[in-house]
């Protein structure tokens, strides 16, 4: 009684087409990443300054003092240097920790409404996907996507602190 993989293919479409969209997103994502110029663009050049800096050896002191000209805070340049052994700064790559923030991003808020008991957490969280700003975020080097990665830690532990037992 082997289901063929049209049939499971289509229980998970009627099941929840939601996922199943997410899914396919999902690995979109990875690939326009994986295909994207080997260069930096757009404002990446200038937010990766910071984390060159700190890849060089610069104290953490003289990085947060370094005339950088980005509005943006350490906090990008600095997950960006933590990644570095891993991405060596290098643009396709230092395109990856965002992807992987976004996905603790959904994860992190799958599990604050699932400890509020809303149906659906999984499907729920995964409507980000559905955000066009989200995809030139998590898709680039850019800033946005750490800050919203820790606003949604912030949500899960806010979600884990109003459902603990007393």
């Amino acid at each position: 009684m082997s289901e063929t993989i049209k049939e499971v293919w289509f229980r998970a479409i009627r099941s929840n087409p939601i996922l199943v969209i997410a899914a396919l997103a999902c690995i979109a994502m990875i690939a326009l990443v994986a295909g994207s110029p080997p260069r930096y663009l757009y404002d990446e050049r200038y937010y990766i300054q910071g984390a060159w800096l700190l890849a060089k050896g610069t104290s953490f002191r003289d990085f947060l003092l370094a005339p950088l000209n980005t509005p943006a805070g350490p906090l990008y340049p600095t997950l960006q240097w933590l990644f570095s052994p891993l991405t060596g700064l290098q643009p396709r790559a230092a395109r990856i920790p965002n992807l992987v923030l976004l996905a603790t991003t959904i994860g992190a808020s799958a599990y604050a409404m699932a400890r509020w008991r809303l149906t659906a957490p999984w499907a729920r969280a995964a409507m980000i996907l559905a955000l066009p700003i989200i995809w030139v975020s998590a898709g680039m080097a850019f800033t946005e996507m750490p800050a919203l990665a820790f606003a949604s830690f912030s949500l899960a532990a806010s979600a884990w602190a109003m459902s603990a037992p007393a």
